[in-house]
């Protein structure tokens, strides 16, 4: 297979040396939001033009994600903000902080759930809630990733522990599995119709 390059685009001075620090197409692929700066940029996929770019971080955005049906999408930076956007519009309605930099943002692949992490605590959002539900933690988070029917999600820790848990009650840790050393990422994986666990 023959890849090759199909558009380039600078969305900042070059001088400036900022780095592209995420990426997500919307799953309808209309846009693809590129995370730079403090900025979110919308860039046609086939054009490269760039549509809008919005402001709603005071720090460098590290993370843009997208919800699975493409009704909302996230975006969180090194001050800990993070935002919530409808995808319709690109109108970011929802802001709440962490106290350290957030650079984990995963929703759930089968409902309106988002995980948000920080070093010390995770967030949960769901679109009904009036606000999200903070979640502290002992040690450091490392990676987190859902169950593909969304029923579990996983966390991984600094210490070596992986823990399993209920999307519906994060305070049931439902398996926790201990490691020699820190485990920097987790997903999940489905062979022959039987779902896995990979760690590294």
């Amino acid at each position: 297979m023959d890849f090759q390059s199909i558009w380039k685009v600078q969305l900042v001075k070059l001088q400036l040396h900022t780095p592209v620090y995420s990426l997500c197409f919307k799953p309808d692929q209309s846009q693809l939001i590129a995370a730079c700066s403090n900025d979110l940029f919308y860039l046609s996929p086939t054009t490269s033009k760039i549509t809008e770019k919005k402001r709603s971080h005071q720090a460098p955005v590290y993370c843009v994600r997208c919800s699975y049906d493409g009704q909302f999408f996230a975006s969180s930076s090194s001050d800990g903000t993070v935002v919530i956007w409808r995808s319709f519009n690109n109108d970011g309605f929802v802001t709440y902080g962490s106290q350290s930099a957030t650079k984990n943002l995963v929703w759930c692949p089968t409902k309106q759930l988002l995980i948000s992490c920080s070093n010390t605590e995770y967030y949960k959002w769901r679109p009904d809630d009036i606000r999200a539900t903070r979640v502290p933690v002992k040690n450091s988070i490392e990676s987190v990733a859902f169950a593909p029917n969304g029923e579990v999600f996983i966390i991984s820790y600094s210490d070596g522990t992986v823990n399993v848990l209920s999307t519906d009650d994060e305070n049931t840790v439902l398996q926790t599995m201990k490691y020699s050393s820190m485990v920097t990422s987790v997903s999940f994986v489905t062979l022959k119709g039987i779902d896995y666990i990979v760690t590294a």
